[in-house]
């Protein structure tokens, strides 16, 4: 169950990183459990892993336990009725295999996550969110392993979800072994997208919807093609920011075609838009990591690139941002294994 040196280039889709110290795959509740008392036994430092498709490690690898999810599988149908169905769905599924599930099954609240790669567990840590829905919509628990083996149950408010923010990414420490969602037979998709609103006629035609984000998705190289050239990434590699509505006003008088989306907090910019006006254009690349030819808020690894390859080129394209717009780029991804003053070097 527990290996040495473990690639950690095997264990991510940016392809990139060293090895991992030791490594642990449980496949039950009871088996992470092992896990993380041997960890602890052993005085060794614990990193809990989905499938590794948000992440970058560092070339040095990790000195500790990796404790990956991917195989912690399975889902269970708790409860049906005309206006709710609960599901519980163990860390370790894909996430895009459970909302293809959800759809087959018409139960409505996570069709517009298509595509998105990656493991259910990880997708509560993001709070996961595309086309105007996020994970926070329609989950009513997450079932944790704590530190000394109880398990318990967290409330969605207790989660704090925000803009791909969680009280796990902020204050990582329990595992997260499954998610409890509240979906709603034949209910209507609230479509917020452009693109889906123009395209979709039935906003309860949820395997209309599904192929339509699919299909956004392909076109953008967001979707696992092993065939696409675009693939060694980790999908967006920054956020979206949120800036006041004094710096919106600023940012329009710098240009009026800026894309502008008044949220709660502020406005919300497209840091695909600033990036490609701040001359970092699709496919622009400097040796062995670029920029997605299809979309520029993804980060590749070309072939043979080095973590801290990606380090640097992220950091580029933030000195540009910021040089252009005054706009800081916050990264997505997290980064693994890096020292504090590399994740400096980028914001973190």
């Amino acid at each position: 169950m527990i290996t040495q040196n473990r690639p950690l280039s095997e264990c991510c889709t940016f392809e990139i990183g060293g090895n991992a110290a030791y490594f642990a795959e449980p496949q039950s509740i009871d088996d992470a459990r092992s896990c993380i008392s041997w960890a602890h036994a052993h005085d060794l430092p614990l990193l809990f892993l989905g499938h590794g498709s948000n992440c970058l490690f560092a070339d040095r690898g990790v000195q500790g336990v990796v404790l990956s999810t991917a195989q912690m599988r399975g889902l269970k149908l708790q409860s049906q009725d005309e206006t709710s169905a609960i599901v519980t769905v163990n860390a370790g599924e894909p996430f895009d295999e459970f909302v293809q599930w959800a759809v087959a099954k018409g139960f409505q609240g996570v069709e517009c996550l298509s595509g998105i790669p990656g493991s259910v567990g990880a997708a509560a840590v993001q709070n996961i969110g595309a086309y105007g829905q996020e994970i926070a919509d329609c989950l009513r628990s997450v079932t944790l392993l704590l530190p000394n083996g109880e398990i318990e149950e967290r409330s969605n408010i207790d989660c704090a979800f925000g803009y791909r923010q969680s009280c796990f990414k902020q204050h990582p420490g329990p595992l997260i072994c499954a998610l409890t969602f509240h979906l709603t037979p034949g209910g209507s998709c609230h479509l917020r997208h452009g693109e889906l609103c123009d395209h979709i006629q039935d906003p309860r035609d949820l395997q209309a919807i599904r192929d339509a984000v699919l299909e956004i998705r392909r076109r953008k190289s967001l979707c696992t093609n092993m065939n696409d050239g675009n693939h060694r990434c980790a999908g967006s590699f920054f956020t979206n920011p949120i800036v006041s509505r004094e710096a919106a006003e600023r940012l329009l008088q710098m240009d009026e075609s800026m894309p502008q989306y008044p949220t709660e907090g502020g406005v919300k910019l497209s840091a695909a838009w600033l990036i490609d006006h701040a001359g970092f254009h699709k496919g622009y690349a400097q040796g062995a990591v670029g920029l997605s030819t299809k979309h520029t808020l993804a980060i590749i690894n070309r072939g043979g690139a080095k973590a801290s390859d990606v380090l640097a080129f992220a950091a580029l394209i933030q000195r540009g941002v910021k040089d252009t717009f005054g706009v800081t780029l916050i990264p997505e991804v997290n980064f693994i294994g890096f020292t504090p003053e590399e994740r400096a070097s980028i914001g973190l």
